[in-house]
């Protein structure tokens, strides 16, 4: 809900459900891609997960922001096949994620379809404000489910790791994580690493 959004994610946030708005993205994204030699891009859907009105007023999306939103990932998707057959090398696209699908879904990412329809290449399945109990079970099964490597998200900035030794806290998170079948681990806002 809204009351709950750091004052900052409702700031930044754009209304994908105008066509300007996904046109500008994909403009953004595109130029990326075909000017720099990257391997692929990572969609971070964690950083500010509004992207649709209905979110910003605190309701889950409809069916139509669903499609729009798959629509878009399509439309990257043959965007990342053609410049990756013009490299003659793949572009992958991976997409970091809310830890539950029904969440995802409330917000207008249908990871089930885009699974499907193969519009994406790796998961990266969130952990950051629950890295020892989060329910990530459920995406690395979906993910694996369509051949799909699912990585799990944790970071230093979550209320988790505060006030416990942070070698344990990393060694926690990390069976957590890897006892739900990931195939990996992402980290995210880690300042000083040693």
């Amino acid at each position: 809900s809204p009351d709950q959004l750091e004052p900052h994610m409702m700031a930044t946030a754009v209304d994908y459900g105008q066509e300007a708005i996904r046109d500008q993205q994909f403009a953004i994204i595109e130029d990326v891609c075909k000017r720099y030699d990257v391997d692929g891009i990572e969609l971070d859907f964690m950083r500010q997960p509004i992207y649709f009105r209905p979110t910003f007023e605190g309701q889950p999306v409809e069916q139509e922001y669903i499609a729009l939103m798959t629509d878009f990932m399509r439309r990257l998707r043959h965007m990342t096949e053609e410049v990756g057959h013009q490299r003659d090398r793949p572009l992958l696209i991976a997409c970091l994620l809310p830890s539950r699908v029904r969440l995802c879904l409330n917000i207008g990412l249908d990871v089930e379809a885009w699974l499907k329809d193969d519009l994406i290449d790796v998961i990266t399945s969130s952990l950051e404000r629950e890295q020892f109990t989060g329910p990530i079970h459920e995406m690395v099964a979906l993910g694996h489910q369509h051949d799909t490597p699912v990585y799990a998200c944790l970071s230093a900035t979550g209320s988790s790791f505060q006030g416990i030794d942070l070698m344990a806290g990393w060694a926690g998170a990390a069976t957590h994580a890897y006892n739900a079948g990931v195939d990996g681990l992402s980290t995210y806002n880690h300042f000083n690493p040693p």
